[in-house]
């Protein structure tokens, strides 16, 4: 299968690479190209046999036409915008599009990696480098393993003692593997957390869980601990329980 290409079109060059970081590296798809303004892009669409999958349009670009005149002009493009305005009028402009998605700066790592994983379904089906499973259902949660959702669709028999990390951000959870296979949940941890086993399972951080036997090591003197390769911070609230956990095993 050919790579997802999407195409970022941002002003700030900062959040521009930090946007190209969490697409390639995190979310496992191409940059087809990246533009600051509305006329580069259009002289880019012009230029390229590249068809992008998604596009990721600041509203507010340098020039004329703004992200939302731009849009207007990509057809055949699904749309999801990303604007520091948060104001009725703007909103209102650009709902009258149909995006896909209108997300807020700053942007969390999660929402954008749903809403993005979200438009891709509806245009080029479920082959997904990831997939974004819907609020956790009771029946799919057994004594020791859990049911995913694999990029096919299909139910994979997860146990909860091959997963290594799990992170949050806001309403939605990430499930690392041993296997390093990645799982998005649409769960609060909180919630997450009452479903999990206490034996295996430790929070760290108010936004990570651990397996506490897939620990490599611990650094009380820089309150961190590494878990399959990825340094997690101990938040100073969750490090005395951690500490107790250890001393147990």
């Amino acid at each position: 299968m050919e790579r997802i290409n999407i195409l970022i079109v941002e002003d700030d060059p900062l959040f521009a690479i930090e946007l190209t970081r969490i697409v390639e590296r995190d979310l496992g798809y191409q940059v087809a190209a990246c533009h600051d303004n509305a006329q580069a892009v259009l002289d880019w669409i012009a230029n390229t046999s590249i068809k992008p999958d998604l596009a990721l349009l600041d509203i507010s670009l340098k020039g004329q036409p703004d992200g939302i005149g731009l849009a207007e002009q990509l057809t055949g493009i699904p749309i999801i915008f990303i604007t520091s305005a948060d104001v009725p009028h703007i909103y209102h402009r650009a709902r009258q599009l149909k995006p896909y998605g209108y997300i807020v700066k700053p942007v969390g790592k999660l929402t954008l990696q749903s809403i993005v994983e979200s438009a891709l379904m509806h245009n080029i089906g479920s082959s997904l480098p990831a997939y974004t499973n819907q609020a956790l259902q009771e029946e799919k949660i057994h004594n020791d393993y859990i049911f995913l959702k694999n990029p096919k669709g299909e139910l994979i028999k997860v146990a909860f003692k091959e997963m290594g990390v799990i992170e949050s951000d806001g309403n939605y959870c990430t499930i690392q593997t041993k296997n390093l296979n990645r799982f998005v949940l649409k769960i609060s941890l909180k919630r997450l957390a009452q479903q999990l086993p206490d034996s295996l399972f430790v929070q760290a951080h108010r936004n990570f869980m651990v397996n506490i036997f897939m620990m490599d090591r611990i650094s009380i003197s820089d309150s961190t601990l590494s878990v399959l390769g990825k340094d997690i911070p101990i938040g100073l609230s969750f490090r005395s329980a951690l500490l107790e956990r250890l001393r147990k095993l």
